[in-house]
């Protein structure tokens, strides 16, 4: 069954060049790419912070590039600037295309169940699969997700603002 996956985007350098956290994201969903047999396209979800070189979404597609991932497999989301906005914008992307295939999202650890919470609020069904990171940025993002987590909760529960 085809595979629609989602990379979540995340903070890139000045120059453009993926950070070791995105990098771990898009090599990790690159390697799903490959065990389904490469019948799988990418949204690859990033705007571009006021010092980051590119959108994140585009530092990730150059990867892909480099890999020879076929452009028609590619799509890219550059407008959000949060895990809320990834996945409203991700959405607009599968009805716009009408894509069809088992959805995923590719994060790293502590980001999976908030980024599900959203993924879900939008009517996804998405399953999460977690890219390996460094133990002090596991640490860093757990104890931000905490406070993350709870907000997310709130504004899940807003239905309205999901419309």
């Amino acid at each position: 069954m085809k595979k629609i996956i989602i990379v979540l985007g995340c903070r890139i350098s000045e120059n453009g060049a993926l950070k070791p956290v995105i990098y771990k994201r898009i090599e990790t969903a690159y390697k799903v790419y490959l065990e389904n047999k490469k019948d799988a396209v990418f949204i690859l979800s990033g705007g571009q912070g006021s010092d980051e070189g590119a959108t994140e979404a585009e530092a990730m597609a150059s990867y892909l590039r480099r890999k020879k991932v076929p452009k028609e497999n590619i799509y890219l989301e550059e407008r959000s600037t949060s895990t809320y906005e990834n996945f409203k914008y991700s959405k607009e992307i599968i009805l716009k295309y009408k894509l069809k295939g088992e959805l995923v999202f590719v994060t790293t650890a502590p980001h999976v169940l908030r980024s599900g919470m959203y993924a879900r609020a939008f009517g996804l069904k998405a399953r999460g699969i977690k890219s390996p990171a460094r133990f002090y940025a596991l640490l860093k993002m757990a104890v931000r997700e905490v406070p993350a987590i709870a907000a997310a909760y709130f504004k899940c529960k807003k239905k309205d603002s999901f419309l």
